[in-house]
């Protein structure tokens, strides 16, 4: 797996192996790139809740690994 950047930024994920065709490696990368975006937004959105002073109350991640936050804010 090769994580690769243009001179525009834009970002490429290149999956390369024996015993794969070209379309399960494909679906290989897709997945992993969805992975790291979803990781990359969820530490982005824990880092905005923190500074703006809500806590995270509740944290499910479903069969589709989509993940489910409760924010809480308490004015003292």
């Amino acid at each position: 797996v090769t994580f690769s950047r243009d001179v525009r930024g834009k970002a490429s994920v290149c999956v390369t192996g024996p015993g794969h065709t070209d379309d399960e490696l494909r679906a290989i990368g897709e997945e992993l790139s969805q992975r790291v975006v979803q990781r990359y937004v969820h530490r982005r959105l824990m880092d905005e809740i923190q500074a703006r002073g809500f806590n995270v109350v509740e944290e499910e991640v479903d069969e589709n690994q989509a993940i489910r936050l409760k924010v809480r804010h308490w004015d003292g």
